[in-house]
């Protein structure tokens, strides 16, 4: 599957023409001669560019960031890797979700495990029987907890923490995914089949 993003953003970058064609070469220089690839030594060929529009991901961390640097230059901007299309290959924990979330970080990551794990129709996952202790638990853990709300905060001008940034970018990963993987038009197959 073809990935739109990466192309459109190396359209708007001016590396390629509006077919897709004329500039893969110079698109290939760029992300040899970015910081990271320098780094790492590598040099990348128009064939690396191809197969990266046709929708290989990099299986290396130098070159995605390569390829993010070579067009947030082009573009005057930071690029995110997230933004280039390529999607991050999810392990799915059978333990995910199962139990109550300590504080709302740990429950920020464990609602975003079960939607990559959905996501990727992860059988360990969804094809997990019913776990009536966990329910029991959660309840339980909610009801006699001590933890404070979200957004408990003094009042006043508050701060912004790393913790804060964190959840965003979580979720903001999460719902770049779902768009990437299925379109603005998808519906969860589970819903339709829960009614």
């Amino acid at each position: 599957m073809a990935n739109e993003r990466l192309s459109s953003l190396l359209i708007e970058a001016g590396f390629l023409d509006r077919a897709g064609t004329i500039g893969r070469k110079r698109f290939a220089r760029a992300v040899s001669e970015s910081p990271a690839a320098r780094a790492a030594g590598r040099s990348y060929s128009h064939t690396y560019v191809s197969r990266w529009i046709a929708g290989t991901v990099p299986r290396d961390d130098a070159t995605r960031t390569a390829i993010a640097q070579a067009v947030g230059a082009a573009l005057g901007r930071t690029v995110a890797l997230d933004e280039l299309g390529f999607r991050r290959p999810t392990t799915s924990d059978p333990q995910a979700g199962l139990a109550y979330p300590g504080s709302a970080e740990d429950g920020v990551v464990a609602t975003a495990q079960l939607l990559d794990a959905d996501l990727a129709s992860a059988p360990v996952v969804l094809g997990a029987p019913t776990n009536v202790a966990a329910w029991n638990e959660a309840s339980v853990s909610w009801l006699v907890g001590s933890q404070s709300p979200v957004g408990d905060r003094a009042e006043g001008p508050s701060r912004i923490g790393l913790s804060d940034v964190q959840r965003l970018r979580t979720m903001r990963e999460t719902f770049d995914r779902l768009d990437s993987t299925f379109g603005g038009a998808h519906a969860r197959n589970s819903l339709s089949l829960s009614q």
